[in-house]
């Protein structure tokens, strides 16, 4: 018995993305896909690769998560430190916001 397969649309709305993300995830050969019919043809996603998908994204709680870039505070320096508050407040107030 074959397995179920999907479109790109479908797939979209079952892992609640755009299909968008559906095509760049199977042109980056994340997801698993076929194309059938004649030309390019048309994408189909068996019910088993959205699965697999699933699997290798989900993250353990177990591990810690990655630090967001520039938020670290090393030797006492705060974050953010290498801005230049002057400059900050001059470009707001060229933009009107200050």
């Amino acid at each position: 018995m074959p397995h179920e397969s999907f479109t790109v649309r479908e797939t979209a709305s079952k892992l609640r993305l755009s299909a968008a993300s559906v095509y760049a995830l199977c042109a980056a050969k994340k997801l698993r896909h076929q194309r059938v019919g004649v030309g390019r043809g048309k994408i189909v996603i068996p019910s088993d690769a959205i699965d697999e998908y699933l699997a290798r994204a989900t993250v353990s709680s177990a591990d810690p998560a990655p630090e967001a870039p520039g938020t670290s505070d090393q030797k006492g320096v705060k974050a953010f430190a290498h801005l230049d508050p002057q400059r900050l407040l001059a470009a707001w107030k060229e933009q009107g916001k200050a």
